[in-house]
């Protein structure tokens, strides 16, 4: 009778299943290398309404995805490029800064990619 006991326990147990859930928070990862990232973007008229407010959206999550030992730059074009914030550490300050810069940009005349490219390039 005991062995009939045995075998049943060890045949409930081998019939269960269980699942288990397994997490890494991205804070435990350590990042080792900084970035230094020059944003360039498009301010043309092409870039108005949703265009514009998407790359906004987007670089307001990317920034905030990075560290204190980032550095982000923005140049702007349209007609004409120009730096609007140089290399600057994205710390808590670093990063208002570049987002205030961000909230600036209107769209507005033509398009040169050259000249907003050569600013990138300069501020690298």
């Amino acid at each position: 009778m005991k062995t009939q006991k045995n075998k049943l326990l060890a045949s409930t147990i081998t019939e269960q299943k269980t699942n288990i859930l397994i997490s890494v928070k991205v804070d435990q990862i350590k990042k080792t290398t900084p970035v230094d990232l020059v944003l360039c973007i498009d301010r043309s008229s092409s870039m108005g309404g949703e265009k514009l407010n998407m790359i906004k959206t987007s670089l307001r999550y990317l920034l905030d995805e990075l560290s204190g030992h980032d550095r982000v730059a923005i140049v702007v074009f349209n007609e004409v490029g120009e730096r609007l914030t140089p290399l600057t550490r994205m710390t808590p300050e670093g990063k208002k800064a570049v987002l205030r810069s961000l909230d600036t940009i209107k769209p507005k005349g033509p398009t040169n990619i050259s000249l907003g490219l050569a600013h990138a390039l300069y501020t690298l």
